[in-house]
């Protein structure tokens, strides 16, 4: 048996930083937006509000320009979040 499972919100995003450095919140958004646009929880606020818990907890930082990007933390805590597509 084979189970298409996708990553928990939150991880998406970290991932997706990963995988686009400098994005600011309306990239990220269209980069999932094939996969989760159709949940609940995608929408700005959501996103915002992740965003911030990412920031908070030292993974992710924001620049002047409203882009984020991995802070070496979160390129550490990175390979502990599955990378599947």
């Amino acid at each position: 048996m084979t189970f298409n499972m996708k990553l928990p919100f939150k991880f998406a995003i970290i991932r997706n930083i990963a995988e686009n450095p400098a994005s600011n919140i309306n990239t990220i958004m269209e980069k999932l937006k094939d996969d989760y646009g159709s949940e609940g929880q995608f929408n700005l606020k959501m996103v915002s509000m992740h965003l911030d818990s990412l920031r908070t907890s030292g993974l992710i930082q924001e620049d002047t320009n409203y882009c984020y990007s991995l802070t070496a933390t979160g390129h550490l805590r990175l390979k502990y979040i599955t990378h599947q597509k």
